[in-house]
């Protein structure tokens, strides 16, 4: 049981004891195990997290904390200005990066304990509880009360609940994984403050209305884990408050409305994840079938029929078509990188409750092509929206003048890697994901490092250190090796067959210095679009492999943007170039070859115009118009 109570939250550092407890119930098969004791070794992860850390770094606490301090009537510091972008003084979003920023930090810190990066929580989480203290009544927030009055009279108003939702995780991830008292002294506050507006608010009809039309983000989540630490059936109830029964009921009854036209925001696909995020959470304090079911439906529906290649999913934040119609949103504004964030949350979630490989293969393609091709390999700047209109290019905001949401998201992203790569029951191991790491499995004494440069090489090596144990590992079997993978314990072949949930298992007994060595045999395919076939993204293994089409109408300007793309796109971002099509025959791709590098590419020359065409892995393209999508007149044979 204390599994589940280590891991309600996202990841948990700190080793508390919570004994038995009869607030929770499930049927969970694995654990995550805490990032604290899993590294990121190298690789394109590794290199990502780094320059997250340097755009973290450059972060100037003081000025984000600035307007909360002046809404708590708190003097601010004459040399501090406030930020820019959807941390202006005057935007109703104002304060969300806070809490995500409160996040990041602590997923840093627990897999890197730096004091300075400690200092830093600890300055953000007292300066944050005195500005509940002057406030007075548990609210915390960067603009004040009187704005949620509006919301919850008339449901008008950009996303307030969304805003207090990332700054009550921020404040737990604070605690859970850095172990700071203050900041669950402050989350209960506000824990108790979100009820007591619940419980004043007795028009219940009226109140499913307004959760139609706001964008209140994981608030469900979060309250509930602050209620597994806090026991507080209050905390319970006011997070079943925020619960959306219109999306929820007929998920669980099998039935897809994503799209339906209820309200003006009702498709908005952001705020629409975190609520099944939610569901799944209910399912383990309440052992309620319904919410899995629910969550295993809405999860099937999005990552199997809304998902472009790449794992994103959405257009312009909507879902404004019915499943498998994905060719109208081919455009600019198609995937928001915050939609993927919670996809891979919502995953990893549900490969909790029930392990299957199927989970593990989309986490897979959203952190190879989405969530690494969102954050600038130089500048930082993280991505909003991920471009699928071919010959269209990626744009990364100038972080300190945005502050878009997926900014927020973006500095989680790249130091949460390690909350995706292995699980574990008691007896088993889960390996998910092939990125260099080591994991400590404390309960067993040992130690796994896994050494690859996969995807441009097909091996993994994994080491094993310390004790003798019996114990199985589990490998995922990925969708793409159509042909399987081939183990070797100590440089001997076993049997590679995967069960029914797409894992190969190992069970025996192990000791200090065993090895084994995994190949996963990757090979070219296409994931035709379902509702044009004749159009596809070229993949290989989990790679999308984007054709490199040159800076043609492009200014250097437009990459690092501050526009906020909330009207028409502007003509200068527009895909103006003509893009050839591929004519070599989908029935087999012999005519796209492998290049002679170390770094993965291919080339063809089978284009429209004659003109060869560079296919590299499509987070590694930057700076240049891209081709995710091709059309094929080539025909099958």
């Amino acid at each position: 049981m204390r599994y589940l109570i280590l891991l309600v939250f996202s990841q948990l550092s700190v080793a508390w004891s919570f004994g038995q407890s009869s607030h929770i119930k499930s049927q969970e098969q694995v654990s995550a195990f805490p990032v604290k004791d899993v590294t990121i070794t190298g690789g394109d992860f590794f290199q990502a997290g780094s320059t997250d850390k340097k755009v973290m770094l450059s972060i100037v606490p003081d000025r984000l904390l600035y307007t909360f301090r002046k809404n708590a009537g708190i003097p601010v510091k004459p040399a501090i200005k406030p930020y820019g972008g959807w941390e202006a003084p005057d935007v109703a979003l104002r304060g969300h990066t806070t809490g995500h920023y409160l996040s990041a930090l602590s997923y840093w810190y627990a897999q890197e304990p730096l004091p300075a990066i400690k200092q830093r929580i600890s300055y953000i989480v007292s300066s944050l509880a005195e500005c509940q203290d002057k406030l007075g009544n548990g609210y915390l927030s960067a603009f004040p009360e009187k704005d949620i009055d509006r919301v919850e009279k008339t449901g008008e108003g950009w996303a307030p609940h969304y805003t207090l939702h990332k700054i009550l995780q921020g404040l737990l991830d604070a605690y859970t994984l850095t172990g700071n008292e203050q900041a669950l002294k402050v989350a209960t506050r506000f824990g108790d403050w979100f009820a007591a507006r619940a419980a004043k608010i007795s028009d219940q009809a009226h109140w499913a209305k307004v959760l139609d039309i706001i964008e209140q983000g994981g608030i469900e989540e979060s309250l509930l884990n602050l209620y597994v630490i806090t026991h507080d059936e209050k905390h319970k109830t006011a997070a079943t408050f925020f619960e959306q029964t219109s999306k929820i009921k007929p998920a669980a009854e099998g039935r897809d409305v994503l799209n339906k036209n209820i309200t003006s925001n009702y498709q908005h696909a952001n705020a629409t994840i975190p609520q099944f995020i939610g569901a799944l959470r209910k399912y383990e304090v309440s052992g309620d079938t319904y919410y899995l079911q629910a969550a295993d439906f809405f999860w099937n529906q999005v990552t199997g029929h809304r998902a472009f290649s790449n794992g994103s999913t959405g257009y312009n934040e909507y879902w404004h078509h019915g499943p498998d119609t994905l060719l109208p949103e081919l455009g600019i504004k198609a995937g928001e990188t915050c939609c993927s964030y919670n996809l891979v949350k919502l995953s990893n979630d549900l490969f909790r409750m029930h392990p299957h490989a199927k989970f593990g293969d989309y986490v897979e393609r959203a952190l190879y092509n989405d969530i690494l091709s969102a954050i600038h390999p130089e500048t930082g700047g993280m991505m909003y929206f991920h471009t699928q209109q071919p010959g269209g290019f990626k744009t990364f905001g100038k972080n300190e003048e945005v502050f878009w949401c997926c900014t927020g998201t973006g500095m989680e992203d790249h130091v949460r890697y390690a909350s995706s790569i292995y699980f574990h029951s008691k007896n088993d191991l889960y390996v998910n994901l092939y990125i260099p790491s080591r994991v400590k499995w404390k309960a067993k004494g040992i130690s796994i490092e896994q050494l690859t440069s996969f995807p441009d090489d097909e091996q993994a090596v994994f080491k094993i250190s310390g004790a003798a144990a019996r114990y199985a590992i589990h490998f995922r079997v990925p969708y793409w090796a159509a042909k399987g993978i081939t183990v070797k314990v100590n440089g001997k072949n076993i049997a590679a067959a995967p069960d029914s949930t797409g894992f190969v298992m190992i069970n025996r007994s192990w000791h200090n210095g065993d090895k084994v060595t995994i190949n996963l045999p990757m090979q070219l395919h296409l994931q035709p679009l379902p509702d044009a076939p004749a159009y596809a993204s070229v993949m290989y293994g989990p790679l999308v492999l984007a054709g490199e089409l040159g800076r043609e109408k492009m200014a250097d300007s437009l990459i690092m943007t501050t526009d906020y793309f909330f009207g028409d796109v502007p003509p200068a971002y527009a895909a103006t170039i003509a893009v050839p099509a591929l004519t070599g025959a989908t029935g087999q791709l012999s005519w796209i070859r492998k290049m002679p590098s170390t770094r993965l590419a291919f080339t063809t020359d089978q284009t429209s115009n004659g003109k060869p065409v560079k296919l590299v892995p499509v987070s590694r393209i930057y700076d240049q118009r891209f081709a995710a999508y091709w059309k094929f007149v080539g025909g099958k044979e």
